[in-house]
């Protein structure tokens, strides 16, 4: 009661942490497999829930969650190559903004999610990341 709080909006209720150093403490309380878990998961539930037109305003919170799951714990393929595409497309958006530094990372990300043989599967992915 005294380090989460209610907020009721129109049709809901959300509970709120009262002070960013309680979550930061609960968060690093949990075991890192299980934050993985999370992380991805919530990740996943974001991509999966955000309309095409939408995404633009939450592409940068996606990209930081996949990126802390990180590549070492992501073993499907298909799920490296998609996170591989939102760090390119955050890369790219990041550009614009200009937010060089930024950037930057997200493409050395989007590598960094790519499987070995990305130059024979994913040609076009594998080309834009490395130009």
């Amino acid at each position: 009661e005294l380090l989460i709080k209610k907020a009721d909006t129109r049709d809901r209720s959300v509970y709120r942490f009262v002070h960013d150093m309680v979550q930061n403490t609960v968060y690093q309380g949990i075991e890192q497999q299980e934050r993985v878990h999370m992380l991805k998961e919530i990740a996943d539930t974001l991509i999966a829930r955000t309309y095409e037109g939408r995404r633009d305003a939450i592409l940068f919170i996606i990209v930081d969650l996949i990126n802390r799951v990180s590549p070492s714990n992501t073993p499907i393929a298909d799920d490296r190559m998609r996170y591989a595409k939102l760090n390119l497309l955050a890369g790219e958006k990041a550009i614009q903004t200009p937010d060089f530094s930024s950037a930057f990372e997200f493409i050395e990300s989007g590598i960094s999610f790519l499987n070995d043989d990305h130059w024979e599967h994913e040609y076009d992915l594998s080309l834009a990341l490395f130009k």
